[in-house]
């Protein structure tokens, strides 16, 4: 802490802070929407798939 005050321009810190605080808000919701949309595609990919034996078995029969 004692290097906080030490520094010039004393709000220089924090702003750096906060936008180091907002880049990893950032990141962290970019993660969280890259997780959705696996989480939202995997039902649609195991769908996609039963459908698609469900045609070809009918095509083999």
């Amino acid at each position: 802490m004692a290097n906080r005050r030490r520094s010039r321009g004393g709000a220089s810190p924090s702003i750096f802070d906060r936008f180091a605080f907002v880049a990893w808000q950032m990141e962290g919701d970019r993660e969280a929407a890259l997780h959705q949309e696996k989480i939202a595609y995997l039902p649609k990919l195991v769908a996609w798939q039963i459908g698609g034996d469900r045609k070809a078995a009918r095509h083999h029969q």
